[in-house]
């Protein structure tokens, strides 16, 4: 073998037994990162996102968008103890108790004045679209008339109609409202 090339070699292959041995070698820097996220301040009046329409009706800042709804409603029998005591000489019974519901017939001297429910829109997301365009509120949640003004629902929780439907003449809106204001909705928010 010709010197010169041994002499090339013996470098290199004290190079390789340095590594085969698990000698250490010398420090790498690391693999550059992904470059810096530059932000600048969106413009003013401007967002990434648009706004929530019923915080520009009630005329505050935008609010986070609704958390996504649990794949399961809540028990019917869950939601009963949200529901209004007895009071003033009216009686609640219970008539319905499925999965995401609950209802009750408001009573007075026997005769219904009133039926009440508290719905899970876990089980229909689509019912909590109508309360996008609210513009009443009713314990800080969002409320709307339903039907012919003989009834009244509220979104609690972005999750739970509460809702109250008269029968008859007997109730009038502010008593509707009154009623829906009975039920323990901030026990029903913590519901989950």
């Amino acid at each position: 073998m010709d010197r010169r090339y041994g002499r090339a070699v013996l470098p290199l292959l004290s190079l390789s037994l340095f590594a085969l041995c698990g000698c250490p070698q010398a420090p790498q820097a690391p693999p550059p990162g992904p470059p810096a996220a530059v932000s600048a301040p969106a413009p003013k009046g401007m967002s990434d996102l648009p706004p929530d329409p019923r915080a520009l009706k009630a005329g505050k800042p935008t609010e986070a968008a609704p958390a996504p709804l649990p794949g399961k409603a809540v028990a019917g029998g869950a939601l009963n103890k949200f529901f209004p005591n007895d009071a003033d000489g009216y009686d609640r019974v219970f008539t319905q108790e499925k999965n995401g519901f609950a209802m009750a017939n408001l009573k007075k001297g026997g005769k219904k004045v009133a039926s009440l429910s508290i719905n899970d829109t876990a089980a229909s997301p689509s019912t909590r679209d109508k309360f996008k365009s609210a513009s009443r509120k009713i314990g800080g949640y969002p409320a709307v008339s339903e039907g012919m003004s003989s009834g009244l629902a509220i979104l609690v929780a972005d999750r739970y109609q509460v809702k109250i439907r008269a029968e008859g003449r007997e109730l009038s809106d502010s008593d509707l409202e009154a009623w829906l204001q009975k039920f323990d909705l901030a026990g029903l928010a913590a519901l989950k």
